[in-house]
């Protein structure tokens, strides 16, 4: 069939050939029926073929059960002078096949599917004569490999310069590579540094104002959010305590939050879901509450559980749009005492001291503040 003129050839014409052994369809226009993705395979049910020359045919791919029939039998493929650029898959189901001729094909690297099926395909001879190869920094893994498969022949490697430089020469060239590569990426590094650098500056300068811009833009989207806040978290609040203040934190702020305000309050020990980690549980109540309220005593500075918990909230109030935490001071403790964690929020914070001495006036103060705090966002 080579030399014939096949660009119409019925996809049928080989299959009662049974017996055929040998194909050559060189140079016969077959490449418009093999391009052709979806139709039927020329060469179904010739299990016996062995030979197969398709060359100068402009094929630029085969389908993936080209070969279907052909996996055990097919020793010699011919491929020469085409449009290809990958290995087909095809070929990768080829048990016994032991040449495959791939030269003055459109080859530039191989990628990673490419190298999968030559491995597979180890007792194989691939002939890549022909085929421009670059010897580009992009392509360096892909060369690499190549120096060390004994199964491909005539494979060259031309630079920019189009000067040859494969095996000898690969170890200088993959240090070169290595060279532009750190050399940008020091540049890069070293330009970001400087923005980076640039704007702390400019941030830590005009700190008031940059604070004043985030919470003017913070008013805003409140503004537009506020009808639909309650509808987007479970609960109103979660309140997070030391254990030894809880009689005080159910007795009177759990009644007075939930009874008197209405308010869906998160506690520890009527919320937690049992049999579910610690970590889980105060990271779910705090992404489903709308404020985090953090009952500060002596005892809660001590508690690791209960700072563990302020790290979680201050860390979303930064990651998310809910609003800032409320702090009730149930002791008189300094700010420089407060833990830095809690410090460095300090301007988030909405700080309520509880009355020490119980002043009935004081503590009605308290409860309208805390009220407030709750009904007026």
């Amino acid at each position: 069939m080579s030399g014939w003129n096949c660009t119409q050839i019925n996809p049928t014409f080989l299959h009662n050939h049974k017996e055929l052994t040998n194909l050559k369809a060189a140079n016969s226009g077959i490449g418009n029926n093999i391009n052709r993705k979806g139709k039927v395979s020329l060469l179904r049910g010739l299990n016996k073929l062995d030979y197969v020359d398709i060359s100068s045919n402009s094929i630029n791919g085969l389908s993936k059960n080209f070969f279907e029939y052909q996996q055990n039998s097919l020793k010699n493929l011919i491929l020469r002078n085409n449009q290809i650029e990958r290995i087909p898959h095809s070929l990768s189901f080829l048990s016994n096949v032991e040449s495959i001729d791939f030269s003055g094909n459109y080859f530039a690297y191989f990628n990673i599917q490419d190298r999968n099926i030559i491995d597979r395909l180890s007792n194989t001879t691939f002939n890549f004569e022909g085929n421009r190869f670059e010897c580009s920094c992009q392509y360096v893994d892909s060369l690499v490999w190549m120096v060390y498969k004994t199964n491909l022949r005539n494979v060259i490697c031309k630079d920019d310069t189009n000067m040859t430089m494969f095996a000898r020469g690969l170890l200088r060239f993959r240090l070169k590579c290595l060279s532009v590569f750190w050399l940008d990426f020091s540049v890069i590094l070293l330009f970001l540094a400087m923005i980076i650098l640039l704007l702390v500056a400019m941030g830590y300068r005009n700190k008031s104002f940059v604070i004043y811009l985030y919470l003017k833009a913070r008013r805003m989207v409140k503004q537009t959010k506020r009808e639909t806040d309650r509808e987007a978290f479970q609960f109103d609040a979660f309140v997070s305590y030391s254990h030894l203040d809880i009689d005080w934190v159910t007795g009177q702020l759990f009644k007075y939050l939930s009874s008197d305000l209405s308010l869906q309050v998160c506690v520890h020990h009527k919320d937690f879901i049992a049999g579910v980690p610690i970590a889980e549980e105060i990271l779910r109540c705090i992404d489903s509450s709308r404020k985090s309220v953090f009952v500060i005593t002596r005892n809660f500075l001590a508690s690791e559980w209960s700072l563990f918990e302020m790290d979680i909230a201050r860390r979303h109030v930064f990651q998310s749009d809910n609003d800032t935490i409320l702090v009730i001071l149930k002791e008189n403790i300094p700010v420089h005492e407060m833990p830095t964690l809690l410090k460095r929020i300090w301007w988030r914070i909405v700080c309520l001291q509880y009355p020490q001495d119980n002043d009935p006036e004081e503590l009605a103060t308290f409860w309208r503040k805390l009220s407030d705090v709750f009904l007026q966002q």
